[in-house]
């Protein structure tokens, strides 16, 4: 190759050098300018991100500080209901005492309530078998007597047997047997009614009837009789099948003669 030629050479690479050289430094400049921006991008986004980190840190620091002052207010709240439940406690315990005082003291109440209730009912009890004793006593000394309808009650059961004699033995010296003998005699309307007075007393209590047990008739009036006055509250005894009684076996006796009805009928005292 000539001379020329490889100075045509050296100029043609001369020239590829310096465009390429020139290339390189436009490259350098437009990577640096690019680099340079997306640098201060991010230096502008590092700024904004750091301040936005101060704001979120002073924003944590003043949460932190209202977080602490509602810490010390909830233990503040927390210590004061602390006291409270303390006192409530101590409250609740003074309670209890008193409850525990006032079912002691209704506890004794109410035993000395069912003393007083024991010595009211045999208060009561005495006083009911007192009543009963005077009661007794009293109907024991009261004149037996015969209420209107009790005595025309004995009239409609004896009515319908028919009428017979029949003897009255009264003890003498007793209005009180003389009464009730008037009233059974009033019940026996359309009887023939004999009345004796037996001297010396007698052991009859009450009343008694006696009746002839080969008298059919005076057999079922007896019967009825005795059902009758019981049925009236008097006590009568018999009827006994113990007539006729001979004359000379009869006590003396105040009254008019002679003694042979079918029936008899004796009251004593009371």
């Amino acid at each position: 190759m000539s001379i020329e030629s490889w100075k045509t050479f050296f100029d043609v690479g001369a020239l590829i050098l310096l465009f390429l050289t020139f290339a390189f430094g436009a490259g350098i400049l437009i990577t640096g300018n690019v680099i340079n921006r997306g640098q201060e991008v991010r230096l502008r986004q590092f700024e904004k991100d750091r301040q936005d980190s101060d704001l979120k840190l002073a924003e944590v620091q003043r949460d932190a500080k209202n977080a602490d002052v509602r810490i010390a207010e909830a233990d503040a709240r927390a210590k004061g209901a602390e006291a409270q439940v303390a006192a409530a406690m101590a409250a609740s315990d003074d309670a209890v005492a008193k409850v525990a005082l006032a079912d002691a003291r209704s506890a004794e109440a109410s035993a000395k309530a069912e003393g007083f209730r024991l010595d009211i009912a045999k208060a009561n009890e005495s006083a009911e078998r007192e009543r009963l004793a005077r009661l007794k006593i009293e109907e024991k000394l009261a004149p037996r007597l015969l209420t209107y309808n009790e005595v025309n009650g004995v009239f409609q059961k004896m009515q319908p047997l028919g009428v017979q004699k029949i003897d009255f033995f009264l003890y003498p010296n007793d209005g009180e047997i003389m009464a009730i003998a008037q009233q059974v005699a009033s019940s026996l309307q359309g009887w023939t009614v004999k009345a004796v007075q037996p001297l010396g007393g007698g052991t009859v209590s009450g009343m008694l009837v006696e009746y002839d047990p080969s008298d059919a008739s005076a057999t079922s009036r007896a019967a009825t009789l005795v059902a009758a006055l019981k049925d009236c509250g008097l006590t009568v005894k018999g009827p006994l099948p113990t007539l006729p009684t001979p004359q000379d076996k009869l006590p003396a006796f105040l009254g008019n003669g002679p003694i042979d009805a079918s029936i008899r009928l004796t009251v004593g005292r009371k």
